[in-house]
């Protein structure tokens, strides 16, 4: 029992640690520090594995206490002997020790990167080229199958369509310069996309002066 206890304590802290990691990949100004965004959407699919496993091990616990109940109180002998086979199944499974060397090491590569430009800009500052080196090294080059799609951007709130848009083709072909030219990133693994300011997807105008990678 005691054991049983100290696992859903430890259980539940995760619990809370899985819910705040889930509000934070929301959060505009984490999304902004790349480095800790990849970091956190790495933990919130480790986490989300341990949050299934957690369900199914309380649905285990409670299986055996229903069990239990059966047999110290169910007068009938097919259903006694029926909780019994159920009780003998779900302690083998929750005694059972965790094949955690089938665990796979997950990838970031399906989480999209922004990279953030001055306004009036198309060249990065230090910050987000180490961001978007993090993301080459850890998620480009970490899924070689995968195709990315480099996404230029323009905030409406200022300027012209038409520079907007020219921009924003700036911006894009600058990161796509750097990921050829740079990382060895082949071409076929790339799609370029400007959109100008034709998409904001954030209400702050400074978080769509971006190229995304997704």
């Amino acid at each position: 029992m005691a054991d049983k206890n100290n696992i859903l304590e430890k259980l539940d802290g995760l619990e809370a640690r899985f819910e705040e990691v889930s509000t934070l990949i929301t959060d505009p100004d984490v999304i902004a520090d790349q480095g800790r965004y990849v970091k956190l959407t790495k933990e919130y699919k480790d986490l989300s594995d341990i949050m299934d496993a957690r369900k199914r091990f309380v649905a285990c616990i409670n299986a055996i206490s229903e069990a239990k109940d059966i047999i110290a109180n169910e007068s009938d002998p097919d259903m006694k002997e029926m909780a019994r086979e159920e009780l003998a199944e779900n302690e083998e499974l929750r005694n059972r020790k965790p094949a955690t060397e089938q665990i796979t090491v997950s990838t970031v590569s399906a989480s999209p990167v922004v990279l953030f430009f001055p306004i009036g800009k198309a060249t990065l500052d230090k910050k987000e080229l180490t961001n978007l080196e993090f993301y080459v090294k850890h998620a480009i080059k970490a899924d070689k199958n995968k195709t990315f799609t480099l996404i230029g951007s323009a905030d409406k709130a200022t300027g012209s369509k038409e520079l907007n848009q020219r921009l924003s083709e700036q911006r894009m072909q600058y990161v796509y310069d750097l990921l050829v030219n740079k990382y060895g990133v082949s071409k076929d693994r790339l799609v370029k996309k400007a959109e100008g300011d034709t998409n904001n997807r954030f209400a702050e105008p400074e978080l769509n002066r971006a190229v995304i990678v997704e």
